[in-house]
């Protein structure tokens, strides 16, 4: 072996993001827990009713979720001082 190849070092290894992780098992689990719930059900407004799968109301929801603390998120990001 020559000089160069024993003297490289070893190539650093990826770095895991704790906060990907945490969002990949998350979602996992959002769609495990939806998948098992295909049955219909009724969702109550307050001035009407819909019949809807329980999986759309799951998802629907999450998406909501998800949108709504990103908005929050990001209005506290340019509200700091």
């Amino acid at each position: 072996m020559s000089e160069e190849q024993q003297q490289q070092p070893a190539p650093a290894g990826r770095k895991v993001n704790p906060k990907l992780v945490v969002a990949a098992i998350v979602g996992l689990v959002l769609i495990v827990f939806a998948v098992l719930n295909t049955h219909d059900t009724t969702v109550d407004f307050i001035v009407d009713s819909v019949k809807a799968p329980l999986i759309v109301v799951i998802v629907v929801s999450a998406l909501l979720g998800m949108l709504l603390g990103a908005l929050l998120r990001r209005r506290a990001r340019h509200h700091q001082p």
